[in-house]
Order: structure tokens, then C-alpha cells, then sequence
């Protein structure tokens, strides 16, 4: 599954989004593309539970988490210190595996391709996160950065 290219839910996602989310400079993050993305997903998702009574409080924290993970991107993009940045990415990757063990739980409820889908779109996102925090990291904490 790479990321637009060869992703034609993505892509047609894309098409749909007004200029004003494509053309801010976050945008510009491919985690954060995927994340909102997969908010997206997350939302029909949680309907999907919903509906499935006994997965009412499942579908909340799944979407509660998976929304947080794009919120917390925006949080720490707009951020001007890399430790400011790092704690914000950390809750995203944090609110990454809490959504992964929601998705997990809803295994038997959701649709199993959906499932396996919506968890390697969380693991692509979490890697990429580990990614930008080992730079921020390597590049210092207390650094002003510009404001993006």
C-alpha cells in the first residue's frame, strides 16, 4: 500500500479534500496525510460498531483515538520548539497503538480485510512517526524551529 500512488481510496479521498487542508504546509507530512485519511476510515468504521450494541463504547474510543492521532500531528506541527514538537508526535504515536488495540478488539465485529487494512495503514503511520521523532530527537530539544 503506498501512500497515493498506487492507493485509489486514498487518492480519490484526495480529490474530495478542500485546498485549504492540501495547501497548509502540514500537508506536506505524509503520516499526517495517512492519519487523516485513516480518520476517515475510522468514522464509517465506528458507525459500523455502533450499531453492534455491545461495541457502542468501542466505536467512541476508536474514533477518539484515531482522530487524536491527525489532531496531535497538527498540535506539534504548529509548535515552534522540537521539544514542543516531540511531546505532541509522541501523544500521536501513543493514540497510533492505542488505536491499534481498538481495531483489534473490533476484529470480530468489522469487516476482517477492513481490519487487516486499517491496522498495516496504523503501522505504516507508526513507523513514521518513530521516524520523525528520532530527528527531532537527534536534532535537540530546546530548539527554535520556524514556524511552519
Amino acid at each position: 500500500m503506498s501512500l497515493g500512488r498506487s492507493d485509489p481510496a486514498f487518492e480519490k479521498w484526495v480529490q474530495e479534500l478542500p485546498s485549504s487542508v492540501t495547501s497548509d504546509a502540514l500537508w506536506r507530512l505524509n503520516c499526517y496525510q495517512e492519519a487523516l485519511f485513516l480518520f476517515s476510515l475510522a468514522r464509517e468504521d465506528a458507525l459500523v460498531l455502533h450499531r453492534a450494541r455491545p461495541f457502542a463504547a468501542v466505536a467512541e474510543q476508536l474514533a477518539r483515538s484515531v482522530g487524536s492521532i491527525a489532531a496531535n500531528m497538527a498540535e506539534a506541527y504548529g509548535r515552534p520548539t522540537n521539544n514542543d514538537r516531540i511531546r505532541y508526535f509522541a501523544y500521536a504515536l501513543g493514540s497510533v497503538r492505542e488505536a491499534t488495540t481498538w481495531y483489534d478488539g473490533a476484529r470480530t465485529t468489522l469487516d476482517s480485510d477492513q481490519v487487516t487494512d486499517r491496522l498495516a495503514r496504523l503501522s505504516r503511520v507508526r513507523a513514521m512517526l518513530i521516524g520523525l521523532l528520532s530527528r527531532l530527537h537527534r536534532t535537540g530539544g530546546n530548539k527554535t524551529l520556524e514556524r511552519w
